[in-house]
């Protein structure tokens, strides 16, 4: 793009060394809206830099979160397992059912949203 740049420079003074305003004005639009898609490409350039950058500073906050998650599942089925084997009344494997269809709804409503932010910020 630079050299485009320069090179409609280069035409623009000719145009004006010669007396062809209109070709020069023409010219000049012509190199402003090169500037414009210059400036644009730069400044997508820069988004996409400041995403990485952005998603690179939270993965390891994200890692933590994820094994938060994942041990705070593996501690609910422990606890499931210990009140199934202290219990042995309908009451008690009521309680260690409900808890295991609460988990279950945890994990999968909690657990796809955790997998869809980990989606969003994956590097382009």
């Amino acid at each position: 793009m630079e050299r485009q740049l320069l090179e409609l420079d280069r035409a623009i003074a000719k145009a004006l060394e010669t007396g062809a305003s209109s070709v020069a004005y023409a010219l000049q639009a012509d190199k402003k809206e090169l500037e414009r898609t210059k400036q644009k490409a730069q400044m997508r350039q820069q988004v996409h830099k400041q995403t990485d950058r952005i998603a690179e500073d939270n993965w390891d906050q994200l890692h933590r979160f994820t094994a938060s998650f994942d041990g705070w599942e593996h501690t609910m089925q422990k606890l499931e397992r210990d009140l199934s084997d202290s219990f042995e009344s309908k009451t008690g494997e009521a309680i260690v059912d409900k808890l295991v269809q609460e988990r279950k709804k945890l994990c999968r409503d909690y657990g796809s949203d955790l997998d869809q932010v980990i989606r969003s910020c994956r590097l382009h």
